[in-house]
């Protein structure tokens, strides 16, 4: 005598994933240390573009700039 099949019926899960930052997997931190990084960069090459080209004497002010009929 053939024996009977048991039929399984698979069940859809109900269970969710656990709540997680709503950034997570986004990949919203890594794009915002590049543009930092990418930041940073660029102020560090135009100031050693201006060290580089300007001479430094522009920097100095004398002091009889400064106080008013002072003579040189």
């Amino acid at each position: 005598m053939p024996t009977k099949k048991k039929t399984v019926k698979k069940v859809a899960s109900t269970k969710t994933s656990p709540k997680k930052d709503i950034f997570a997997g986004t990949g919203v931190f890594g794009w915002l240390i590049i543009g930092l990084a990418m930041g940073g960069l660029i102020v560090l090459l135009r100031y050693l573009m201006v060290t580089l080209v300007m001479p430094a004497n522009i920097y100095v002010i004398e002091p009889a700039l400064i106080i008013p009929g002072m003579a040189k």
